[in-house]
């Protein structure tokens, strides 16, 4: 009995990660106006350079659906290009990003993980999480995140810890 507990457990923990190397958004660094490619396979970076469009050639707005998203938690992804949110706290005046998640489902303790890396391609690097809750359907989850460390930054995993909380009964 222990062995089938643990092999769920390595099949469920396998599962997120490959969820999760699919699920990225990259950004890079510079501002909010900057690179995106969609979830799945980076962008080809040739001769190892990664030239950055100009902020004129992006749109606001990118948007992926909760299948080019990919991630464990059915939520749709929305990059921000012009600074819809506010802008960036001083403390990222390098690497700062816009987003937000769309989810399709209430969650009542959403885990959000960001990557870092100086490599657009990279599975490792520095990751940073945070969690919202209450989170209802459909309603946009807000994102400024940020790392002057690293020229790129990408939302890497969104997963639901936690059912919605019941109404309260009238």
């Amino acid at each position: 009995m222990t062995g089938i507990l643990v092999l769920v457990a390595l099949v469920i923990a396998g599962a997120a990660f490959g969820t999760a190397t699919l699920a990225r958004g990259l950004v890079a660094a510079g501002s909010t106006s900057s690179l995106t490619a969609p979830a799945g396979d980076p962008p080809p970076v040739e001769d190892d350079t990664l030239e950055e469009p100009a902020a004129t050639d992006l749109p606001p707005v990118e948007y992926y659906t909760s299948e080019e998203a990919g991630f464990w938690f059915e939520a749709a992804l929305e990059v921000y290009h012009d600074d819809r949110l506010g802008g960036c706290p001083a403390k990222f005046e390098r690497g700062c990003w816009e987003a937000a998640l769309i989810p399709e489902t209430s969650c009542g303790m959403l885990s959000i993980g960001y990557r870092f890396s100086n490599d657009p391609t990279a599975t490792d690097g520095e990751t940073r999480a945070t969690q919202r809750t209450n989170v209802e359907a459909g309603v946009p989850v807000e994102l400024v995140f940020g790392n002057d460390e690293y020229e790129y930054g990408w939302v890497d995993h969104v997963a639901c810890l936690a059912p919605p909380t019941a109404a309260p009964a009238t």
